[in-house]
């Protein structure tokens, strides 16, 4: 196995000696001694810049005679231990690729006592970049932060961009509201002034995090900043996103607005999906069952051209209205559509929320025994991650008022 070891010029001429089978006396000529050559080699003569221009063109002669395909030169053979350490990098990246993790494993201990910022940001970031894609984030994410500071302090501008847009997008996969709103402090401080395209994705994965947190407003502060002309899928989910907080604020009418004029130009059959189902929730709080009544029909047909899996939001809705137009079998059995999904982690504050309202309502509705047992066992299979006081609660009281007292025990913590 290959390993690193920093070598000076002299040790480098050693090198070459060797591996070319060049002896000592070979190197003697007019201007250059085998006798001075051997002080500098066993560094009992300084190499000075005139011995080193003298030996390198001597290398080169024995190059030349011999049809060696090499030629030195001041800048190739005067290494910074740096530069070698950058080159080791490279090549030990390039085996780590084939599977050789041993190469990791030496560069890491290497980087614990080198505090090179090239070296260990090219390194680093290789790293996270490569459990990024394998998508093991927790990896990429604790690489990324170890180089995070270094190349703000540096002014590595384009890395620091590469590097933060990734932290964003797994701070959003984790729900990790903080972390994203911390990264608002990178952008105003060291990235304000570019307009490229990575930098509109990363304010707006900026905004999710304000989102996460119901702060509606700064939500809507940090999208006036992003630059929507540059993609059409990003004008889309940033108009979106303005309708949904312009709602969440209670602004009705100009959400209802937004989402009406993205649909007159939507043509993708997932964001129709989505646009409608906002509009369906937007007239619900605004009292316009008219509207809702005359859209429904068309609306189921929609949401049945998608799968189960994906309309976990689409059937509490529908439950929701048909709870609400005295319809309760056919708003029940949405309601059950929506907690039977298997519930996967996602956005905390709006998929687990969701879910929870679901079998609130569907608990209420319940008859029978089977109907309680049946909600319980979604509820149980998704516990480890939607563990909730309330909704034990509501089992509890659902079981009592159905005298069924011996079905409690599986709920209770």
């Amino acid at each position: 196995m290959k390993q690193f070891e920093f070598l000076d010029t002299v040790d480098q001429f050693y090198r070459l000696r060797k591996k070319y089978d060049i002896k000592q006396k070979d190197l003697d000529c007019p201007y250059l001694s085998k006798r001075i050559y051997s002080f500098i080699e066993t560094k009992q003569r300084k190499l000075t810049e005139k011995s080193l221009k003298k030996i390198i063109m001597r290398f080169n002669e024995i190059f030349e005679e011999r049809e060696i395909d090499l030629s030195l030169s001041v800048e190739n053979i005067v290494i910074s231990p740096e530069e070698q350490l950058k080159s080791y990098i490279e090549f030990a990246i390039e085996e780590i690729k084939k599977g050789k993790i041993h190469y990791q494993i030496e560069i890491e201990n290497l980087l614990k006592t080198n505090k090179s910022f090239l070296s260990r940001g090219i390194f680093y970031k290789f790293l996270g970049d490569k459990a990024f894609q394998e998508k093991n984030y927790l990896d990429a994410q604790r690489y990324y932060n170890k180089i995070l500071d270094n190349l703000i302090a540096n002014k590595y501008w384009d890395l620091l961009l590469e590097v933060t847009l990734n932290l964003s997008r797994i701070y959003y996969y984790y729900g990790n509201k903080e972390k994203l709103q911390e990264l608002m402090h990178i952008y105003e401080n060291y990235l304000a002034g570019e307009k490229t395209y990575e930098v509109q994705i990363l304010l707006y994965n900026i905004s999710l995090g304000y989102y996460l947190d119901n702060n509606y407003n700064k939500t809507l502060e940090v999208i006036r900043k992003i630059d929507i002309t540059c993609d059409k899928k990003l004008e889309f989910r940033v108009l979106l996103l303005k309708g949904v907080c312009l709602e969440n604020n209670g602004i009705l009418v100009q959400a209802e607005k937004i989402y009406n004029s993205l649909l007159e130009k939507e043509d993708e059959l997932k964001n129709i999906k989505i646009l409608k189902t906002n509009l369906m929730e937007n007239w619900r709080k605004q009292n316009e069952y008219g509207k809702i009544r005359s859209n429904l029909f068309e609306y189921e047909k929609l949401i049945n051209k998608f799968s189960p899996d994906e309309n976990h939001i689409a059937y509490y809705l529908l439950g929701r209205i048909f709870m609400y137009f005295g319809e309760k079998i056919t708003g029940k059995m949405y309601y059950l559509k929506s907690i039977s999904i298997d519930f996967k982690i996602g956005n905390e504050n709006f998929e687990s929320r969701k879910y929870f309202s679901a079998l609130k309502e569907y608990i209420n509705l319940c008859d029978t025994k089977q109907e309680l047992n049946d909600a319980k066992q979604f509820f149980l299979k998704n516990n480890e991650i939607i563990s909730n006081d309330t909704i034990r609660f509501e089992f509890i009281k659902r079981y009592l008022s159905l005298g069924l007292i011996d079905e409690i025990s599986d709920v209770l913590i």
